[in-house]
């Protein structure tokens, strides 16, 4: 879903909320939340970031992967800033179907 949220497609048939919310990618809210969640989430060949973390520990099959693993450091690193964005998106679309992450997330904290 990160990569979604910061539009992170290397190919033309990825899904990215630059595609789907364009408008609001390019205000300046959104520009500064997916700007946050960019630098929060980190690079896949970054060890032990959150984007690391969950392509090798998680995601895909490596070497790396145990049967293992607190995902807590990762997530508490990016989830707060999804929600963010999401409670940002629900305001523009109007989506209901969002409050459902929202809340769920909220009833976490």
């Amino acid at each position: 879903m990160t990569d979604i949220l910061i539009s992170k497609g290397s190919d033309n048939d990825d899904i990215t909320l630059r595609a789907l919310l364009p408008e609001w990618c390019n205000s300046e809210n959104g520009k500064i939340l997916i700007e946050k969640l960019r630098n929060a989430y980190g690079k896949r060949n970054e060890k032990d970031s959150s984007c690391w973390v969950i392509n090798k520990m998680l995601a895909h099959p490596t070497r790396w992967r145990t049967d293992r693993f607190d995902y807590s450091k990762p997530l508490r690193q990016i989830e707060p800033i999804i929600f963010e964005v999401l409670s940002e998106i629900e305001k523009v679309t109007h989506r209901p179907i969002l409050v459902y992450y929202i809340m769920s997330i909220r009833s976490k904290e």
